[in-house]
């Protein structure tokens, strides 16, 4: 008997929501940062991949739960050399003195099983703009580790952080995509 309550004892902790309570860092394999943007009409789509900093989810305290996550501007990739490089110049993401974007957040609410609300700050270059958009939770287990991965997507005005100017053939709203797989801290 002593057997099967150290079993089930075991089996209440592995699978109790408390595994969302630690920290967690993104893990580059599987994470996506993505954008698109119209340029003559066309959708241009590039990506950032270096990504890091500090998640703590909890499902069943979210005032415990924050995002601290920073891309580096450098890994800014379109698939063109050339773009990638006017994109990394002072007029764009002026990566010689701004090598990060940051996003912090202030504030997570659920909104259904898997989805929620994030508010939070996102600072491009020298701007801090208030961001707020949904998404979606998913727990998997893989080599005996949780992963957690953290999936939503926002629009946001390039011009309101100073990325470009005015421009004819290129539309200010920017399509964020996410896909962040994580592990826990420390693995």
């Amino acid at each position: 008997m002593s057997v099967l309550k150290t079993v089930l004892a075991f089996l209440a902790v592995a699978l109790s929501p408390s595994v969302f309570g630690q920290g967690y860092v993104p893990a580059s394999n599987g994470t996506a940062i993505t954008f698109s943007i119209k340029n003559f009409g066309i959708n241009v789509e590039g990506a950032m991949n270096e990504i890091a900093g500090q998640i703590t989810f909890d499902p069943t305290n979210l005032t415990k739960s924050m995002f601290d996550v920073t891309l580096q501007t450098s890994s800014l990739n379109t698939g063109i050399d050339l773009r990638d490089s006017h994109l990394k110049k002072e007029e764009y993401f002026d990566v010689e003195n701004y090598p990060s974007i940051r996003f912090i957040s202030s504030t997570i609410v659920k909104l259904s099983d898997s989805g929620y609300r994030v508010t939070g700050l996102l600072k491009i270059k020298e701007t801090e703009k208030e961001v707020i958009f949904p998404f979606t939770v998913q727990k998997s287990t893989k080599n005996d580790d949780t992963v957690i991965v953290f999936s939503g997507s926002f629009a946001i005005n390039r011009r309101d952080f100073g990325v470009g100017g005015r421009s004819f053939s290129m539309a200010d709203e920017v399509q964020i995509d996410l896909k962040v797989n994580t592990m826990p801290s420390g693995s």
